[in-house]
């Protein structure tokens, strides 16, 4: 362990204004104006809550009583190597104080010395003194902590080789204070395989992380923290799904991250549930609440009989929708959810004022008192959202996926089309107007080009036009109704590569 400096609290550098507004609305408090913010946590605690940020090269900790007032400690991270920074990953509270973990990290060049990310670990017994350690001198991440009655236990992974990238192994310390740190160990072949572990909860008996190896999820147990065993759960979480949280409660546990299916577009959120950290089984979540194609969770936390899911919900993932809007054809949304009871959920209502319309959150934290969002406006800055209330904050109603009827069907490759039918059919601009289909067994390419491609809008390098077939031989492209190109079956050019 090496003991790196203590940070005093003593006066606060700069306080946030209190937000207006009362106790049936959110609060906005702004913590930094503007300026990059690497990542932020926040956590609630008896006393009030913290947010601890990793800004541009430095380390920022806020403290709040109410959530809504906020006082800044006075230049915690003086005396760093220039060009290092802490980056948060996990918070967690117990009865020996605030744990936060997270890496210490250099620039792979031209640093002295040259070295990737170490475990680090900010720790606070009463949240006015912080105390930032190296919990040991190995590279590798922290992710995850968690708090029990002897201390905490904490997850990430170890850095084989390069310490800037992977292959990595999963990696888990333990300390009885928050100050002195130890490396778990496994047992048997706990830790093989490239990956990590990404989070860990505790429920009063063991310990249960999870987390990818192999580009699998992955779970471990373990009775104390300081030996892990890993757990087979079989496929429960299917050939492709990314596991990026777990929490606790007293019925079992419950973990979210994402699945992806050759049949979807982009990937799907998932959730699973376990009464023991065993045995698992996915919970059906409802598109209308939760999204669709290439959405993920990536956070959940929970007080009492409140859940808190944070991530990012695809509120439009169906590419006909393109054709009715094409602003929000492809609109990802930071989102929150909330729930009872960790089996139904509401999505969270921010859309409106004081969110901005541009929203990336990056933390979330609830308690019977309030619920608090911390995350930046339109990329830059730092903001706080507080719903000072023991209520429930406003949900929103379910995504109407509905299509309007005047929108053609989607025209898939591999299908057969109807001569003289429009299909909607969206294709990549990376390599132009290229090759089309397979449609009724050929490729088809483009014969003639009658219109520039400029004239016509975008989203993400995809244009979205319509594709019919004239006869057997012969197919036209058009975009807004202009005819485009004229297209035929045939094979693509050889000597053209894109890639």
């Amino acid at each position: 362990m090496v003991l790196l400096w203590t940070i005093g609290c003593g006066h606060p550098a700069a306080m946030a204004s209190r937000p207006e507004g009362d106790d049936s609305s959110w609060r906005r408090s702004t913590l930094l104006a503007g300026g990059a913010v690497q990542d932020a946590r926040v956590i609630g605690h008896p006393a009030g809550w913290v947010v601890v940020a990793s800004l541009h090269y430095d380390l920022a900790v806020w403290g709040s009583a109410d959530g809504l007032e906020w006082d800044r400690v006075d230049d915690p991270f003086a005396g760093l190597p220039a060009g290092s920074f802490f980056q948060p990953s996990g918070v967690a509270y117990g009865d020996r104080g605030l744990t936060v973990v997270g890496s210490y990290l250099l620039p792979p060049e031209g640093s002295e010395p040259d070295f990737g990310p170490v475990p680090m670990v900010l720790h606070s017994a009463d949240g006015e003194a912080w105390t930032l350690i190296q919990a040991d001198d190995s590279g590798g991440l922290m992710y995850g902590v968690v708090a029990h009655p002897g201390g905490f236990v904490a997850v990430g992974d170890t850095r084989a080789g390069d310490p800037h990238g992977c292959p990595c192994r999963p990696r888990a310390w333990y300390s009885h204070d928050g100050i002195t740190w130890a490396n778990a160990n496994p047992i048997g072949d706990a830790f093989a395989g490239d990956g990590g572990m990404a989070s860990v909860s505790f429920d009063g008996s063991r310990f249960v992380a999870v987390g990818n190896v192999d580009q699998h999820a992955a779970v471990w147990a373990s009775e104390g923290g300081s030996a892990w065993t890993r757990t087979n759960v079989g496929d429960a979480f299917g050939q492709f799904s990314h596991v990026n949280a777990v929490e606790a409660a007293p019925d079992g546990h419950l973990a979210v991250g994402g699945v992806w299916d050759a049949t979807a577009a982009g990937g799907q959120p998932a959730a699973w549930a376990s009464p023991d950290g065993a045995l698992w089984k996915r919970v059906p979540l409802d598109a209308a609440v939760f999204g669709n194609g290439d959405s993920r969770l990536n956070s959940v936390t929970r007080r009492g009989q409140r859940w808190l899911l944070t991530g990012q919900a695809h509120i439009r993932a169906d590419p006909r929708f393109c054709y009715v809007d094409l602003d929000s054809c492809d609109s990802f949304q930071s989102a929150a959810w909330v729930s009872t009871d960790g089996l139904d959920w509401n999505l969270l209502d921010l859309r409106q004022p004081p969110f901005p319309d541009d929203l990336s959150l990056m933390g979330a934290a609830t308690s019977d008192t309030a619920t608090v969002l911390v995350g930046q406006s339109d990329g830059e800055g730092l903001d706080v959202w507080t719903w000072p209330s023991e209520s429930q904050p406003p949900t929103r109603e379910p995504i109407d996926y509905t299509i309007p009827e005047d929108v053609p069907p989607l025209a898939r490759p591999g299908e057969r089309l109807g001569i003289g039918t429009v299909y909607a059919y969206p294709t990549s601009l990376h390599c132009g107007l290229f090759t089309f289909g397979p449609f009724n067994g050929s490729t088809w390419i483009v014969e003639e080009r009658l219109r520039d491609l400029a004239d016509y809008p975008t989203n993400n390098e995809v244009l979205y036009g319509t594709i019919r077939l004239l006869s057997a031989l012969r197919a036209e492209y058009s975009v807004s109704g202009d005819p485009i190109a004229v297209l035929r079956p045939g094979t693509p050019d050889p000597d053209r590569f894109c890639d």
